[in-house]
C-alpha cells in the first residue's frame, strides 16, 4: 500500500492557507489496510487499499469540516504543534511525532511503511 504526501488547501476567515503533511499507510497482521497521518492525528483503515484511502479522506474532510463549523480549528492545529499565523501555516516535522509519539516509532518498528506524494483538496470546506 503506498503512503503520500497530503498537499491540501483551505480558507479560514478568507485567508487562503496551503500545506503539506506526510500520510503512512502499511498492512497490519489481519491483513488491514491502514493510514495514518500524525501531523493531523488521523487514521483510517480497509480491507482494500482503496477502502482504506476512501476512509482516510472521509476523517480528513470530517476533521476539517467539523473544526471549521465549530471555529476550533486553529486551536485543534495549534494543539497537534501546528504553528499559524495570519501570513503561513507551519506544519510540525514529522521527526517531532518520532520522539515524542511511540506510537508512531512502534509502527515503524512492526510493520514496513511507505510513503510518497500525493494532493489532497480541502477548500471546498470552507463554503460548506
Amino acid at each position: 500500500m503506498k503512503s503520500y504526501l497530503c498537499k491540501g488547501d483551505f480558507n479560514i476567515n478568507h485567508t487562503h492557507l496551503e500545506f503539506n503533511v506526510i500520510i503512512f499507510s502499511f498492512t497490519d497482521e489481519s491483513n488491514f489496510h491502514c493510514i495514518f497521518s500524525p501531523q493531523l492525528d488521523i487514521s483510517a483503515y480497509g480491507t482494500t487499499e482503496d477502502e482504506a484511502k476512501e476512509s482516510f479522506e472521509i476523517h480528513v474532510e470530517e476533521f476539517f469540516k467539523y473544526t471549521f463549523e465549530n471555529n476550533t480549528l486553529n486551536k485543534v492545529l495549534s494543539d497537534l504543534g501546528w504553528g499559524l499565523s495570519e501570513q503561513k501555516i507551519e506544519v510540525p516535522p514529522i521527526a517531532r511525532f518520532m520522539k515524542k509519539e511511540s506510537q508512531l516509532a512502534d509502527l515503524f518498528d512492526k510493520y514496513p511503511v511507505i510513503s510518497h506524494p500525493r494532493s489532497f483538496n480541502i477548500s471546498s470546506l470552507a463554503t460548506a
